[in-house]
């Protein structure tokens, strides 16, 4: 009974934690980046070995990238590639440093 009580604990934890990240997207598509942003964070910081922790950390940068703030998708995907270096988000990643870049290229101009 041991293993399967075990079992249902660690299903229940990921269905949480799957909820809790979904709740994220929902908040982000409703107009409440900032607030999304923090929530990603967040639950990176709390289950940084959970499924879902590199999908965090990756939209709390595209997020921070969106609102024109370099210097934290920067860091965000610092500590994403320092991280998760083996994430299936890897190329996305590098594709959203490339724009980083691109961005701080642009307020270098203004």
């Amino acid at each position: 009974h041991g293993t399967q009580i075990a079992g249902c604990a660690q299903y229940a934890r990921r269905q949480c934690v799957s909820r809790v990240v979904q709740a994220h997207i929902c908040a982000r598509q409703a107009g409440d980046a900032p607030g999304a942003l923090d929530l990603f964070i967040k639950t990176a910081d709390k289950w940084p070995q959970g499924e879902y922790a590199d999908d965090c950390l990756h939209a709390a940068a595209e997020i921070a990238l969106d609102a024109g703030d370099a210097a934290k998708a920067t860091a965000l995907l610092t500590r994403f590639n320092k991280d998760y270096p083996g994430s299936g988000l890897r190329i996305h990643s590098d594709l959203l440093l490339g724009r980083v870049g691109g961005v701080s290229e642009l307020a270098s101009l203004f």
